[in-house]
């Protein structure tokens, strides 16, 4: 076999699959129904967030931030900067701009 074909038939298989799975979502409805009602899909709790008491940063220099007392995991990054990986919900970022000044307290 080419490549080509093998190529033809994995794209083929893939969207034979991908129209079954939508078939059987279709026709089950609800989630529960789909992946199984021992998942709890309807129970999942937010994660806690440490950034609201976190706010008496805001304005303090970065530098004096005792970093022992932070709840981990955490992050600093500067005004221009960006966070690191992946998104995770009870991560602290704390921003801080050019005169290494507190400015912003969030998640993410």
């Amino acid at each position: 076999m080419s490549p080509r074909s093998n190529i033809a038939m994995l794209f083929a298989a893939t969207i034979v699959s991908v129209g079954a799975f939508w078939a059987v979502a279709s026709a089950a409805g609800t989630q529960e129904e789909l992946f199984g009602s021992d998942l709890p899909m309807g129970n999942l709790q937010p994660v806690a967030c440490p950034s609201e008491p976190m706010n008496v940063l805001l304005g303090q220099p970065v530098a004096e931030v005792d970093l022992d007392t932070l709840p981990r995991p955490y992050e600093l990054y500067a005004h221009d900067g960006e966070p690191r990986g992946e998104y995770q919900a009870q991560r602290l970022l704390i921003r801080f701009d050019a005169n290494g000044t507190v400015t912003n307290v969030d998640c993410g």
